[in-house]
């Protein structure tokens, strides 16, 4: 998974994934492409799932659920919503 910076979308994603992330993180941690989901945010497999839900009806977008083991970073969610928005919606 992997896109060019700057690419069309990519802003938008990325202001997407952080907006509706902010109400998730509770342990105040400045969200960077390298914040962890589990070990700094305390993230939880209830809690990965709400923000899932709340990210693909704030993108239109259906997150397959064989990725989300792969993605530990904000930055790797950033790059994987970029790449579901362009095969979902052109």
């Amino acid at each position: 998974m992997s896109a060019a910076p700057g690419s069309s979308g990519s802003s938008d994603a990325r202001a997407a994934v952080l907006e509706v992330l902010g109400p998730f993180n509770k342990t105040a941690v400045t969200l960077e492409d390298g914040t962890r989901f589990t070990e700094d945010l305390n993230f939880d497999s209830l809690l990965v799932m709400e923000f899932i839900a709340a990210l693909e009806d704030r993108l239109d977008i259906s997150v397959p659920l064989n990725v989300l083991p792969d993605i530990e970073t904000v930055g790797q969610l950033v790059v994987a919503a970029q790449e579901i928005v362009r095969e979902e919606h052109g």
